[in-house]
């Protein structure tokens, strides 16, 4: 059996201490807070800007409520537009998702004539 001297054993010993305590930085770096989306400002409005970030937009045909001095992640969760029109606090916009980009003309005007319609009777309360 071959001895081995006291310097090999403790550059060994150091190096298991190194790795020890380098392997979970790496692992301690992967679960940091993710960096916030930058907002985009999507909407303007008459008193100043309304900014969403766009993975907050709703998606096609759906709606949400934005509710203003409420951060991104406490939102309402997105809803069918007659029920965000309904329940828009007073403090609350209604955000639109875009339409699919394959429907008529004539359909998409239908549709906004409608919201419009329905904005209106919602509005007179």
């Amino acid at each position: 059996m071959k001895h081995r001297s006291p310097s090999t054993l403790t550059l060994r010993f150091a190096a298991i201490v190194v790795a020890g305590f380098v392997a979970p930085a790496g692992v301690a770096e992967a679960q940091r807070r993710p960096v916030p989306v930058t907002a985009e400002p999507i909407q303007r409005q008459g008193k100043g800007e309304l900014v969403i970030p766009r993975g907050f937009v709703p998606p096609a045909g759906m709606c949400r409520i934005w509710i203003d001095a409420v951060p991104p992640g406490k939102q309402p969760a997105p809803t069918d537009c007659a029920s965000a029109l309904r329940n828009r606090p007073a403090n609350g916009q209604v955000i639109f998702g875009d339409d699919p980009p394959n429907r008529s003309k004539d359909k998409s005007k239908v549709k906004s004539e409608l919201e419009q319609s329905l904005g209106d009777l919602l509005n007179r309360r």
